[in-house]
């Protein structure tokens, strides 16, 4: 059988196994286009909101919003659903003298402005927007500065968070969604949000450049399969297959790369190739690998990091030690 052949009937079986998957993200993709799609201008720029590129639009937006918020009861629980119907009525009572909200796409900014700092991540949340499935990483270095690796390429944003304050409330509520926490005790922690997206934190003293840092990775919601490396140049055919024999004969493979070099990427392309009826088992930090295989035959470990009262700490040594007991055939750390 030749490395065609191979692939392609692998690919047969990880389609099956992410055949749920597959649906969800088209149904994510119909509700909202934006998560799967860049807003771009003609050239091919990303084309950010206004409210953020100029500093007068930024403090006007910070001011509604606050104002929103204000008026706002504080047990009051609501959706973004019944947000985005509520804001538009909010700003035609309240701002309808305001020249730059006289503009439907200004308008629309506004909602969205609120929304994200409401429900979202802030800033954050409208990057997710702008940039779409071509977002590799945000990078966030203290609250003035704001970059993102889209496509391979770093591009300064004119992203910026109004305080050092906002900027820590939204470390905490990211932390928070996978129970992590970062105080003065423990400045540094890592941690995921809902959609598998990984961060990384860091708040004075250890982030000494007079403010908080953050940065997350983005990963991709459709899986990127062995082919579209070789076609896109990364990887020849011989190193295909000499991949392809070693994985089949189990041999012990380490993978190793700078930053953003796709080393996540490869090995998830990779786990493909290992036989079906095998048990394969991840280790982690932070879960991040995502095996193109049936859900029956992976099991994954993640790390956890102590308490405020430091115990309950589960270490890679920890894990492992578990995972060579838990008849496995595959292991991955």
């Amino acid at each position: 059988m030749g490395l065609r052949e191979a692939i392609a009937k692998k690919k047969r079986v990880a389609e099956r196994g992410t055949e749920t998957k597959s649906a969800q993200v088209k149904a994510t993709a119909l509700r909202s286009p934006a998560s799967v799609k860049s807003s771009k201008k003609d050239d091919g720029t990303l084309q950010f909101p206004q409210l953020y590129r100029y500093p007068a639009l930024f403090n006007m937006a910070h001011n509604i919003y606050e104002d929103f918020v204000s008026r706002l009861k504080t047990n009051e629980n609501i959706s973004e659903e019944k947000l985005r119907e509520t804001i538009p009525d909010f700003l035609a009572d309240h701002y309808h003298d305001v020249t730059p909200l006289q503009n439907a796409a200004m308008k629309n900014e506004m909602i969205d402005f609120i929304v994200d700092h409401l429900k979202g991540y802030g800033p954050v949340s409208s990057i997710f927007r702008v940039a779409g499935d071509g977002l590799n990483d945000v990078i966030i270095n203290t609250k003035e500065y704001i970059d993102i690796i889209y496509d391979g390429k770093t591009i300064a944003t004119p992203y910026r968070f109004k305080s050092e304050s906002d900027l820590r409330r939204v470390i905490d509520k990211m932390l928070a969604e996978n129970n992590r926490k970062i105080d003065d005790a423990h400045p540094i922690a890592s941690s995921k949000l809902r959609d598998g997206s990984r961060i990384e934190a860091q708040i004075p003293p250890v982030a000494a450049n007079d403010g908080s840092c953050l940065t997350l990775r983005k990963f991709r919601n459709i899986p990127l399969f062995l082919e579209q490396i070789i076609d896109g140049g990364q990887m020849d055919m011989k190193m295909a297959y000499f991949l392809l024999k070693a994985i089949q004969g189990k041999l012990n493979i380490i993978v190793s790369g700078g930053t953003s070099s796709g080393k996540t990427t490869f090995l998830n392309t990779m786990t493909r190739f290992v036989d079906e009826g095998d048990q394969l088992l991840t280790i982690e930090d932070t879960k991040e690998i995502m095996p193109q295989m049936p859900c029956h035959s992976v099991r994954a470990y993640e790390a956890r990091p102590a308490n405020e009262e430091g115990k309950g700490e589960i270490t890679l040594e920890m894990l492992l030690r578990s995972a060579l007991r838990s008849s496995p055939r595959r292991i991955i750390v």
